[in-house]
């Protein structure tokens, strides 16, 4: 008789992407493939640099490249301020990310450009518009936790949705409840500190 068994998983999905990953464990391997910026500069085709010109009410951005966060916020700040144009731009995983300062360009203006903004980059199936919001001088400056992702949501019913369906209670941590753009989840945990959360879900097990 065997005293074990083992196994090995593959995944489905096609291409890099955070939804990818995250969809498939819940069910739901993701049916088409992502749409990643070319690592070029400019990165962005003009439609889309127009459009996004258009929301924010700007005459341009600043970026519009492939870059990690803070050192694209460190070299566009001053600029950034000065003009009133957004930073965006892109990485390895089929996002397009928009940077602003809370104060100086508006918390609630961001969100709403991302918003705004995600219908048209989700037709092209590229996965997430992010907000990147920052505070501070361009000396001493940090991102805040009021980060938002508009990501594709799931094309078909999750492990979420299956599980209330069948009346239990569904919780996310973070920026999960953007990736499944709260779908089949019933409360969102985003903001607190680790033991807060560890605290709660003890509770919540008796």
């Amino acid at each position: 008789m065997p005293e074990g068994l083992w196994g090995a998983a593959t995944e489905v999905s096609r291409g890099k992407d955070t939804p990818s990953g995250h969809w498939e464990l819940a069910g739901v391997p993701v049916p088409w493939d992502w749409t990643y910026f070319p690592e070029v500069v400019p990165a962005f085709p003009d439609d889309l640099v127009a459009e996004v010109c258009r929301l924010a009410g700007t005459v341009g951005i600043l970026g519009n490249c492939h870059a990690s966060g803070m050192p694209i916020i460190a070299e566009h700040c001053a600029e950034h301020l000065r003009s009133g144009w957004p930073i965006c731009y892109t990485s390895a995983d089929s996002v397009f990310q928009i940077a602003a300062h809370e104060e100086a360009f508006g918390l609630e203006r961001l969100l709403r450009l991302c918003a705004d903004v995600a219908p048209m980059l989700h037709a092209r199936k590229v996965g997430r518009v992010i907000a990147r919001p920052f505070t501070g001088t361009c000396d001493d400056f940090k991102r805040t936790s009021n980060r938002r992702d508009y990501a594709i949501a799931p094309p078909a019913p999750t492990l979420l949705d299956w599980v209330q369906d069948a009346g239990r209670v569904t919780h996310a941590v973070g920026k999960i409840g953007d990736i499944f753009s709260m779908q089949g989840i019933g409360t969102l945990w985003k903001g607190k500190s680790d033991a807060d959360l560890f605290e709660h879900l003890i509770r919540l097990g008796g």
